[in-house]
């Protein structure tokens, strides 16, 4: 893992629940996968206002959020204990980098930074559902 106060402060959590400034990345689709978006989509009041009428937006769309390392109950000391248990859990599933999804959070990704590739190959899985 990286560990370069510049980098650790901007990492995105590619798994948060809906929030207004937060980024839509994804949908999920009818096979429980996620499809990602290629542009960047910020969640404005309107839309927070939309999505949250819904009866669990996490389990239609997949948003990111700041991470917030120690304030998030998943971290576990220095890293994210989400990305290392899919990574462990899953470990028979592998990426590619050629073959890596569209993603606009990569560069900023928590789970990117911390696990690389291994990260992305279970990544299109993962559903946040905060309910």
């Amino acid at each position: 893992m990286k560990n370069d106060g510049l980098i650790e402060a901007r990492l995105t959590c590619p798994s948060s629940p809906i929030d207004v400034g937060g980024q839509l990345i994804g949908i999920v689709l009818k096979n429980g996968l996620i499809a990602y978006s290629t542009e960047e989509c910020y969640v404005d009041e309107d839309l927070f206002d939309s999505l949250t009428e819904l009866d669990s937006a996490e389990k239609m769309f997949r948003f990111a959020s700041p991470c917030r390392q120690s304030g998030c109950r998943q971290w576990i000391s220095d890293h994210c204990g989400v990305a290392k248990d899919l990574v462990l859990m899953n470990r028979e599933i592998e990426q590619v980098k050629s073959t890596l999804p569209a993603c606009v959070i990569r560069d900023h990704c928590r789970w990117f930074v911390q696990e690389q590739e291994k990260a992305c190959a279970v990544c299109k899985y993962v559903i946040t559902d905060s309910a």
